[in-house]
């Protein structure tokens, strides 16, 4: 039994050069400015729910495990984790979109 490849899944080299002009295409476009304004209403945002979070929590993390902070503590490490993830796959993307050299 012949086990080829579908003509869909077969790339010529044609196919890929024009995959690498769009790709040089695309770099060289002027990219649109980032969104500040939203930017600054997401980060407003997590900060006044961690407020609520702590204000709320509080009194009941203090009588039930001694500390005032046992509710936002685990909070403010995974948000802490999240914006490392965040600038880790950006600059991820970013140095593998830049540093294409012709695969």
């Amino acid at each position: 039994m012949s086990h080829s490849n579908p003509a869909h899944i077969q790339h010529s080299s044609a196919e890929g050069s024009a995959i690498k002009r769009g790709l040089k295409g695309f770099l060289k476009q002027k990219q649109a400015p980032m969104d500040l304004p939203f930017l600054i209403l997401v980060l407003a945002l997590v900060a006044f729910g961690l407020v609520m979070l702590f204000s709320a929590s509080y009194a009941v993390a203090m009588y039930r495990r001694g500390t005032p902070y046992a509710y936002i503590q685990p909070q403010l490490l995974l948000r802490q984790w999240d914006w490392r993830q965040c600038i880790l796959q950006a600059e991820w993307i970013i140095t593998s979109i830049t540093n294409w050299h012709g695969r």
